[in-house]
């Protein structure tokens, strides 16, 4: 499962050459060994060749992954829990940082935390997070910078980041990282239209065949394990996944087309 070489006059079948050519789009042309396994490396050039996909910006204040301290996991799936902070003195946050999970490629927990908030507290959305008040003075709530510090431990220049809509993921913990797997551009939707994307569970319903509530609130922990299924179950096929239909509309869902003003 290390680093695969790729031997300039290999000879694949006409599917595995298509993954081949796909995963040396996101290394050196000239380059004969592939820092991932292609499988691996045929879902990062996927995401990166995506006509939705946003490189991760590298602003002032982001952090990222140190050279050196020996080997870490082959990829890391995140998810994160966001509430609502702010006030009108230092500005409203919407994707505020509340909670972070991180599995790796064998789906054991790397970290499990509820973040404390940086600013004034306003809305927990407790109905999409499960996250109250309380969660923050309990034993597992730690500081911002002591979340991102203990992501860092695992993380390593050449580590598959994976997610679903991952560049939120990453602004929230003010992260940038290169080597990146969107879920949500792997699962396309049936569309002609652009940068819409399947809903996490929807995907985990269609694609694994897995039974999902939609009315629970999302558990940060069990949504990085689902990211990293998926990522592992697409990653073991000799061809993409079919784009599909978006979910059809329940009995519960509005839609809403405009908002007066």
């Amino acid at each position: 499962e290390g680093a695969v070489a790729v031997p300039a006059t290999a000879k694949l079948a006409p599917r595995k050459r298509r993954r081949q050519d796909d995963a040396h789009a996101s290394v050196d042309a000239g380059s004969k060994v592939l820092a991932w396994p292609i499988a691996w490396a045929w879902l990062l050039s996927r995401t990166q060749k995506h006509p939705s996909f946003r490189p991760p910006q590298l602003l002032p204040d982001r952090r990222f992954a140190a050279e050196g301290g020996g080997k870490g996991p082959l990829a890391i799936a995140i998810a994160t829990s966001l509430v609502y902070t702010g006030d009108a003195a230092s500005d409203y946050d919407p994707w505020h940082l509340a909670r972070i999970s991180a599995v790796d490629d064998h789906g054991e927990v790397l970290l499990d935390a509820i973040v404390r908030p940086r600013a004034p507290l306003l809305d927990c959305r407790t109905h999409l997070t499960g996250i109250t008040r309380e969660h923050f003075e309990g034993p597992r709530a730690i500081d911002f910078d002591e979340a991102v510090r203990r992501l860092l431990v695992f993380l390593r220049p050449e580590t598959l980041l994976v997610g679903h809509r991952l560049g939120i993921d990453l602004d929230a913990l003010k992260l940038w990282h290169r080597a990146v797997i969107d879920i949500s551009l792997l699962f396309e939707v049936e569309t002609r239209k652009q940068h819409v994307y399947h809903p996490l569970r929807w995907i985990l319903q269609h694609v694994l065949k897995e039974e999902v509530d939609d009315n629970a609130p999302h558990d940060s922990l069990e949504t990085a394990r689902a990211i990293m299924r998926l990522a592992v179950h697409e990653a073991g096929r000799e061809s993409a996944t079919p784009a599909f239909e978006p979910k059809p509309p329940g009995g519960t869902e509005l839609w809403v087309r405009h908002v007066p003003r």
